[in-house]
């Protein structure tokens, strides 16, 4: 082969792979939290170089969990239950899982309660959050509750899935709630 038909095509693979290596280099380095002020001066919108921290910038440690007891007509309550719409992983749940919508929003509901329990002790202003009434309609239509259950209670709670050592850490706790229109 020729040495200009040679330096033509190495000079076009450079003109590609230099550009290329740079950005890939640009957006590791942005992924791990080094120079990021240089590259977002240079790209202040992120849409050369990404920055797709999908567990960032506060990664979840823990977890939420949701359970509820019920009130029996005798006045006594019945064990608490955890609501666990989540199902075995399999390998399609790799490209489809609609079943981890039910689990975000429960998880995006408990959040916001408790940024609402945070702001403020009016236990009024509490159940009338959008995000207690969430937790109240799933606790009330859509887990069994026994037939002689009068009224409902949930729980909130934040454990360490992958910590078995530590203990799980009650959140909040809501009033008892009438059940005799569900059923």
């Amino acid at each position: 082969m020729p040495l200009p038909t040679l330096l033509r095509r190495q000079t076009g693979s450079a003109l590609v792979a230099i550009p290329l290596t740079l950005w890939g280099l640009a957006t590791i380095v942005t992924q791990l939290g080094r120079g990021g002020k240089i590259i977002r001066s240079c790209d202040p919108t992120g849409l050369i170089v990404p920055d797709w921290r999908f567990f960032a910038p506060f990664p979840a440690e823990h977890e939420y969990h949701l359970l509820y007891r019920d009130e029996l007509a005798d006045g006594t309550t019945t064990p608490w239950q955890e609501v666990n719409f989540g199902q075995h992983r399999r390998l399609i749940h790799l490209v489809w899982a609609p079943h981890r919508r039910m689990e975000k929003g429960l998880f995006d509901a408990t959040s916001e309660l408790l940024r609402v329990t945070d702001s403020t002790d009016d236990m009024r202003i509490i159940r009338l959050s959008t995000s207690y009434l969430a937790l109240l309609n799933v606790v009330t239509h859509h887990v069994d509750h026994p037939s002689q259950a009068r009224r409902t209670q949930f729980l909130v709670i934040r454990a360490a899935e992958y910590e078995p050592s530590l203990i799980p850490d009650p959140m909040f706790m809501s009033e008892l709630h009438r059940l005799e229109n569900v059923r």
